[in-house]
């Protein structure tokens, strides 16, 4: 009886992150496009951990005037300088991978599983 009720607890558990999972994705899909530019999108995320731009900057490795100008739109990030900022606010990689597109931006690309075998040629 005890396996039982173990294995319903983890389904519940599971459940329960996968519709957490929806729901951040749901608000973060949300706030990314309800923003005029990426820039105003970063901007929201260095308010909402209450941070600044300086700090941000130093967090990512870079110098804040490479990136200073980003929340204001008055500079567009470089893909590579968007993925590192959005790394530092400990985004998923499929929320990254939005913010890349929304940005006009290619996609992360996800590497195959070693389960799944090239197919021959």
């Amino acid at each position: 009886m005890s396996n039982e009720t173990d294995d319903q607890e983890f389904k519940d558990q599971e459940i329960d992150e996968r519709y957490l999972d929806s729901f951040t994705d749901r608000r973060f899909n949300e706030r990314l496009h309800h923003s005029p530019h990426i820039g105003a999108f970063l901007e929201q995320l260095i308010q909402e951990q209450g941070l600044t731009v300086a700090e941000v900057a130093r967090a990512a490795g870079l110098h804040k005037s490479s990136i200073y100008r980003i929340p204001q739109g008055l500079r567009y990030p470089e893909r590579d300088t968007l993925i590192v900022l959005l790394e530092e606010f400990g985004l998923s990689v499929h929320q990254i991978s939005r913010a890349l597109m929304f940005a006009g931006y290619a996609p992360l690309h996800h590497l195959r599983q070693a389960a799944q075998p090239w197919p021959s040629l």
